[in-house]
């Protein structure tokens, strides 16, 4: 857990102005993250991260009235690093095997129904096809789907019971 309190070498003008700063601005600076991320719900975390690192930071801060820059960098870093941590998220998306063509497939290598079901999950969406394949092949829970996708758990479960009733609109079609 890290400390919240201000250390000693801290100036209180610059408590003062940051504090000042919270009170005053959060909107904006959460507004800006938002922009930033295009998420509320990430841009809150971000902001409580940066307010937290701000706080525990205040002594590198020599004249209090560069506060608001001083503060928009932090934001500006973390909001950085939390897109660098997504992009990282996604490359785990890439490394999944890429969906198999819906040119027909050498029938004799493979078993009737693994052919078929390559060919079914080729046909629906990627959006639909990607959290079946995270759930039923690759073994993950919907909680852990939900934070590789950003979604929520709920549109996870959406996905996964539509992604099931295509492949089983596909599987009784003509």
């Amino acid at each position: 857990m890290q400390k919240v309190h201000p250390r000693p070498q801290a100036n209180p003008e610059s408590l003062d102005m940051l504090h000042k700063l919270f009170a005053e601005h959060y909107d904006f600076y959460l507004l800006r993250a938002r922009n930033l991320l295009g998420s509320l719900s990430d841009a809150q975390d971000i902001m409580q991260t940066a307010c937290l690192k701000a706080w525990n930071q205040i002594e590198r801060l020599r004249t209090p009235y560069a506060c608001t820059s001083w503060f928009n960098r932090i934001l500006l870093n973390e909001c950085l690093y939390f897109l660098r941590q997504r992009s990282n998220q996604r490359a785990i998306l890439k490394e999944l095997p890429p969906p198999v063509p819906v040119q027909p497939l050498d029938v004799s290598e493979l078993s009737m129904n693994r052919w078929l079901l390559e060919n079914l999950l080729a046909s629906i969406e990627e959006r639909y096809r990607k959290p079946l394949l995270l759930a039923y092949v690759y073994g993950y829970s919907t909680g852990q789907i939900a934070r590789i996708l950003k979604i929520s758990t709920r549109s996870v479960r959406h996905r996964i019971a539509y992604g099931k009733a295509q492949l089983k609109n596909l599987y009784s079609a003509p």
